[in-house]
Parts: structure tokens; C-alpha cells; sequence
């Protein structure tokens, strides 16, 4: 049995608009329905790939519970330039005038996180 049916359709690989004889038709031609199974083929391997990353990097984490972000003790002035938003000329000024105690710690400085506080309860 035959059908007269005639729909306008937009192919779902390459966008264009072709008409479809049936109504389960999704693409315009042979070729782009191959690419569009070799597309869909390549992103649930991508998928399943993700998927197993996530599972292993959370296996990873349940073993070793040392990764987990623990709240740090000291801060560099790069650490605390992200936590507050002043650039670290600011907060060496502040060290130099003794506002914030901090230690040098080779070229670099580190400050401890209740110092900073402290500074901040003034």
C-alpha cells in the first residue's frame, strides 16, 4: 500500500528542507542519515566515556579522603586576592604598614587566615 503523503521536513543532520514521503522520515537524503547514525554513534561513546570518568574519579576520592579541599590554616597573597577583590600590590602595602601580619616565606609572603580576620573585625 502506498501513501500520497507529502510533508516539508527539515533534514535533522544538515538543516535543510527537503519533503518526506513518510511521516517517521528525518533526514533528506542516505548520506546524511550515515552521518547522522555515525554522529549519534560517536557521542554516546563520548557519553559512556564521561560517565566512566566521573565514576572513576569519584572511586578516587572515596579511597583517598586527603583530596578533599580542606579550609587552609595560611594563605599566600595570591589566595587571598581571590577570596576578596583587591589586587596584591594592595595587601603587600597593608603587610609593609603592619595592618596584617604575615611571614616571608621565601621570595613570597603568607599570612594566617585568623590574622586576616582579625584584621577584618577592626
Amino acid at each position: 500500500m502506498s501513501s500520497n503523503i507529502r510533508i516539508v521536513r527539515i533534514c535533522q543532520y544538515c538543516g535543510k528542507e527537503f519533503v518526506a514521503r513518510t511521516t517517521v522520515t528525518k533526514t533528506c537524503s542516505d548520506r546524511c542519515a550515515k552521518r547522522a547514525y555515525k554522529l549519534r554513534i560517536k557521542q554516546e561513546k563520548i557519553q559512556k566515556s564521561n560517565q566512566e570518568t566521573v565514576k572513576t574519579v569519584k572511586n578516587s576520592y572515596d579511597q583517598n579522603p586527603a583530596n578533599v579541599d580542606q579550609p587552609k590554616e595560611y594563605l599566600s597573597i595570591k589566595d587571598i586576592t581571590q577570596m576578596i577583590p583587591v589586587s596584591a600590590k594592595t595587601i603587600r602595602r597593608m603587610i609593609k604598614l603592619n595592618k596584617i601580619k604575615a611571614k616571608k616565606f621565601g621570595r613570597d609572603y603568607i599570612i594566617r587566615k585568623k590574622d586576616l580576620d582579625n584584621y577584618f573585625k577592626q
